[in-house]
């Protein structure tokens, strides 16, 4: 976390730190589309390293999209 504060520039406390992310236009996620497509963006890169980490896989595959609920 004291990272990433670091990196957007927050110098204070952890609450001051959660309130910029709260509140600064700049850190808000895009459009619903745009999110979608980073988190495929991760999705990909996560996949690509499963065979270095578990011997046994999903023969299914995973899905992401829109939450159900």
């Amino acid at each position: 976390m004291r990272d990433i504060q670091r990196q957007i520039g927050v110098s204070g406390t952890l609450h001051e730190f959660f309130d910029r992310v709260r509140t600064d236009p700049a850190l808000r996620a895009g459009s619903p589309a745009e999110i979608q497509r980073e988190f495929e963006s991760i999705h990909q890169r996560i996949l690509a390293h499963l065979p270095e980490q578990f011997a046994i896989r999903r023969r299914t595959g995973w899905r992401s999209g829109p939450s159900l609920i």
